[in-house]
């Protein structure tokens, strides 16, 4: 319940549940199958660690992670079993399907775009690592929560409690500590962290509860102080992201900017602009347009003639500057809904 409320209003958690994402869904599996896993109930663990990877490949990570988990656990307790370690691989089957029909649907094993963005050098590594543990424990004023929690841990320590030899505390941390390690090698967003994100408030929660659970109403308190910040944050919008409330005025705009392009006949010009943008043009199943002809040229090769530029503040492009400072240039339309801003720029030539 200490989790429930906590976890339920966070901004992060509350704007991408209404999304038409894959995170939300791989967190939800990825949850179950540490459960199963942690319960051993290996039917069911089978059963939503395949669809966690079928739903994103990256639950891969998630279940070596578990394996890792376990078999950390079984050599601690002295109680190896070696077919449960195969049982926690056993999703792999499940996964060369899915790899199968990637290669026979699109020509591919896995999404080359993603597969290129893999990096092991240091100092990348190190910068996603740390902005990716910014944005879980004090991104959208999570540190208050966080800073209970690490003193409920030293409270715990100073009394011997040995909170981190318990096997709840391994399937949890070698999880968080894995997949973040990960989403560092590989590309990284901020809502990548949606998987692991439950974890930690669980995480906290327990370690919270274990120093107060003798002391239910100030437990309430707490919670209830917890919750309501939390809701509080979720008016916060002055950051135009896909991890909170802002998108309630970003959705409306990107809408008046496809209607404004279907309405002046674009379909066959040259658009320049940033993914998401070009996602709402050209992908009918995002329910942007109203049209059923498609725009043919968004993001390819540049025409000599005319180019026209979409410019969002919630995606930079390279170009914006170079468009906006070009004398051939022209201001469209500029569309301003609370912190969000969008610009349609005509150039005249290419740049």
């Amino acid at each position: 319940l200490v989790t429930i409320a906590l976890l339920i209003f966070q901004p992060i958690f509350y704007a991408q549940s209404s999304m038409v994402l894959p995170e939300i869904l791989l967190a939800f599996f990825c949850f179950l199958s540490l459960f199963f896993c942690y319960k051993e109930q290996w039917v069911l663990y089978f059963i939503s660690a395949s669809l966690a990877v079928w739903t994103k490949e990256s639950a891969i990570a998630f279940i070596v992670c578990l394996f890792v988990a376990a078999l950390f656990t079984s050599l601690k307790n002295k109680s190896f079993k070696s077919l449960n370690l195969v049982l926690i691989l056993s999703p792999l089957l499940s996964f060369l399907l899915f790899i199968a029909a990637n290669k026979l649907s699109y020509g591919w094993y896995l999404y080359p775009e993603h597969t290129g963005m893999l990096t092991f050098e240091f100092n990348p590594f190190f910068g996603k690592l740390k902005a990716l543990f910014l944005n879980l424990l004090s991104d959208q004023k999570r540190w208050p929560l966080s800073i209970v929690a690490s003193i409920a841990c030293i409270i715990l320590a100073a009394k011997n409690h040995k909170f981190y030899t318990h096997d709840f505390f391994v399937f949890l941390v070698i999880p968080i500590l894995g997949y973040s390690i990960f989403c560092a090698i590989n590309f990284y967003t901020v809502r990548y962290i949606l998987t692991i994100l439950p974890l930690a408030i669980i995480l906290m929660a327990w370690l919270i509860v274990e120093v107060i659970k003798s002391k239910q109403v100030w437990l309430g308190i707490l919670t209830a102080g917890f919750l309501i910040h939390s809701i509080i944050q979720l008016f916060d919008k002055r950051s135009v992201r896909d991890i909170d409330l802002s998108y309630l005025d970003y959705g409306p705009a990107q809408l008046e900017i496809v209607e404004y392009m279907e309405q002046n006949q674009l379909f066959n010009a040259s658009i320049q602009t940033t993914f998401l943008i070009g996602t709402g043009l050209t992908q009918k199943y995002g329910g942007s347009r109203n049209t059923e002809p498609k725009f043919t040229k968004v993001n390819q090769e540049m025409s000599l003639e005319k180019n026209y530029f979409i410019f969002s503040k919630l995606e930079p492009h390279h170009h914006r500057d170079k468009v906006i400072n070009h004398p051939k240039a022209k201001l469209l339309k500029s569309i301003n809904k609370g912190n969000v801003a969008f610009e349609i720029y005509l150039l005249e030539g290419s740049l």
